[in-house]
């Protein structure tokens, strides 16, 4: 999501300073958030943008050489994480607070590669719903 976001608002338009997704999984919900920096007169027009590109997501599946090349960014930051010891731990221990088991790099490498496009269409039109969205600003 923030390779799509920066190329849509910041390299395309160039109406954000900066533009960024996060995930937070809890352990009976989760938080997913878009943050971005800009001047106020383009903060409606970039909301716009952001909606726009979740629109796309739930509209049509990712192409394959898109899909591909997103799973080989995950996989590659997940490798890199897991090289600093504290991350390693960290995660780890989430892992097993939250789901009581660990898995090692390359079970969740396998699990990622499994993903099909239409599998995160589907995710998409639930997390995405225009509905269900809440929207913070700040000035």
């Amino acid at each position: 999501m923030n390779s799509l976001l920066n190329l849509s608002i910041r390299e395309k338009h160039g109406l954000v300073y900066n533009v960024e997704s996060n995930y937070q999984p809890f352990t009976d919900s989760g938080m997913w958030s878009v943050y971005f920096g800009c001047d106020t007169e383009n903060a409606a027009r970039c909301e716009q943008l952001v909606l726009a590109e979740l629109q796309k997501l739930r509209d049509q599946p990712l192409s394959e050489n898109a899909l591909k090349k997103y799973k080989l960014q995950l996989i590659g930051q997940m490798a890199i994480a897991s090289e600093q010891k504290e991350n390693l731990a960290l995660s780890l221990g989430k892992s097993f607070l939250r789901y009581g088991k660990l898995e090692d790099l390359e079970t969740v490498k396998k699990r990622i590669e499994a993903i099909t496009a239409v599998e995160l269409q589907k995710i998409a039109n639930e997390m995405y719903n225009p509905d269900e969205l809440s929207v913070l600003i700040y000035r």
